[in-house]
């Protein structure tokens, strides 16, 4: 997950590259940009929901079970493992949710694709301003084709994810 978001941080910094790319960006340019801020809003809607909704939460829970109810080490070790369980389970990681988990290790490869074919471009470019001044950023039709067969892929897979948590939460809630 970090790494993920870290990649996409980075191909944000390549758009804030010297040679004012925002300014010249034609309409793939703009694709990629749509394209990297879609990755980048599930991966750190992924990340918050981990942190807040289920790391905290869950901490928060187990710590008032052990200041309320534990007598013994026996119910440390129940509360412990109840924590444990609850955990892996809102983290996509049991046998229940591990097609939501499959979906996001395929996001995490999509982002890490895209990553790669960002910097592919944009050292084209830079390579392309060392004998000529810089001039707008062209996307090859290459480039841009693979960048919208990620972005489709990128989009079943989030709506796998979308679909996958919609059941759990209403298995849940039943």
């Amino acid at each position: 997950l970090m790494c993920a978001q870290h990649e996409l941080n980075q191909i944000w910094e390549l758009y804030r590259h010297p040679f004012e790319l925002r300014r010249k960006c034609d309409q793939r340019m703009h694709f990629f940009q749509t394209v990297r801020h879609s990755m980048h809003h599930l991966i750190s809607s992924v990340e918050n929901y981990v942190a807040l909704d289920v790391l905290e939460v869950q901490q928060r829970s187990f710590a008032t079970k052990l200041e309320k109810q534990a007598t013994s080490l026996d119910d440390l070790r129940m509360f412990h493992l109840e924590f444990l369980e609850l955990v892996m389970h809102d983290c996509f990681l049991t046998n229940n949710t591990y097609h939501v988990m499959e979906q996001l290790l395929g996001v995490f490869q999509i982002v890490r694709k895209f990553w790669m074919l960002t910097h592919e471009v944009c050292d084209k470019y830079a390579q392309s301003t060392i004998s000529t001044p810089p001039q707008a950023l062209h996307i090859s039709d290459t480039h841009f084709d693979e960048a919208k067969q990620l972005f489709l892929s990128f989009q079943k897979r989030s709506n796998a994810i979308a679909s996958y948590t919609h059941k759990l939460s209403r298995d849940i809630s039943m």
